[in-house]
């Protein structure tokens, strides 16, 4: 168990730590570990906070949640402000924050208004709390100083009871939704997200 978040199946935020998270999410899905393989040879090539810099334009860590709802079996997403997307809850990882999946009860709590008193976190297994790692570009934004680089995210699944009053924060999203698996925007790997629920429902 996380003795900084209380958790089981999560991750400080160092190099072996995370390889360690990254071998348990592996052995639970094993289908994953090609799509997995920028994520570990990121991993591999930095440590510390060199893994979250934001000025790390090779890439750095980010932590998000895929909210679900079991009883209707809807998402909850989010309209990016700045892209336009619907995307889960989710972003950087910051100094403060102790571990990766603090940082996505962070977050979540940040864009949604959801304490950790509305969800529970879903495991696969004893040791494994990781629902997705997906590695993926973000464009460079000469507004911000960016050069383009990756994000590697990590992704849990929380679970609510009921799709009960969202608050956003308005600087981060302009709207949200709940979204059958079926109705996910073509960004998300439906297939494989149905596949992984069949494990945890």
């Amino acid at each position: 168990m996380c003795d900084r978040c209380g958790q089981n199946g999560c991750s400080a935020l160092s190099r072996s730590e995370i390889l360690a998270m990254t071998q348990r999410y592996l052995d639970t899905f094993p289908y994953e570990r090609e799509h997995a393989m920028p994520f570990v040879e990121y991993v591999t090539g930095f440590d510390g906070e060199d893994l979250i810099r934001r000025n790390n334009f090779v890439g750095h860590l980010t932590a998000s949640a895929m909210i679900f709802c079991p009883a209707t079996k809807r998402f909850l997403l989010l309209k990016h402000h700045s892209l336009g997307l619907w995307l889960q809850p989710g972003g950087h990882i910051e100094k403060s924050d102790d571990c990766l999946l603090g940082a996505a009860c962070r977050e979540v709590a940040e864009e949604t208004g959801l304490s950790v008193a509305e969800y529970r976190v879903a495991r696969f297994g004893e040791d494994s709390a990781v629902f997705e790692i997906d590695s993926h570009s973000i464009p460079a934004n000469p507004n911000k100083g960016e050069a383009a680089h990756y994000h590697h995210d990590v992704r849990f699944l929380f679970l609510v009871k009921s799709e009960g009053d969202i608050h956003i924060s308005r600087a981060e999203s302009d709207d949200y939704g709940w979204f059958a698996v079926e109705e996910l925007p073509s960004g998300f790997d439906r297939d494989t997200i149905i596949k992984k629920l069949a494990v945890m429902l």
